[in-house]
């Protein structure tokens, strides 16, 4: 089976026509990517949320970065650092 046909039959084929853009949609409850030989699960999109083990990162923009535990707060636009015990 051709590479077009094969993501056709999974329903990833682009929907777009050469030199135009492309998308991939995925419609799921829970979205997993994991290293096959093992159990560990990398990247999960889950209620929203965007859960990974470790990125490398080039320039990230953003507004605000908070702590897991809710003590630092890193306000970018506004230059402030916030940390609560």
């Amino acid at each position: 089976m051709k590479r077009r046909s094969f993501l056709a039959f999974l329903g990833l084929a682009p929907l777009a026509a050469a030199g135009e853009n492309s998308e991939l949609h995925i419609e799921a409850d829970r979205f997993v990517i994991r290293n096959g030989s093992e159990k560990d699960k990398p990247l999960v999109v889950s209620d929203g949320v965007l859960r990974m083990k470790s990125a490398h990162l080039g320039t990230v923009n953003a507004g605000v970065l908070k702590s897991a535990s809710r003590t630092m707060r890193m306000d970018l636009a506004a230059g402030t650092i916030v940390i609560t015990s």
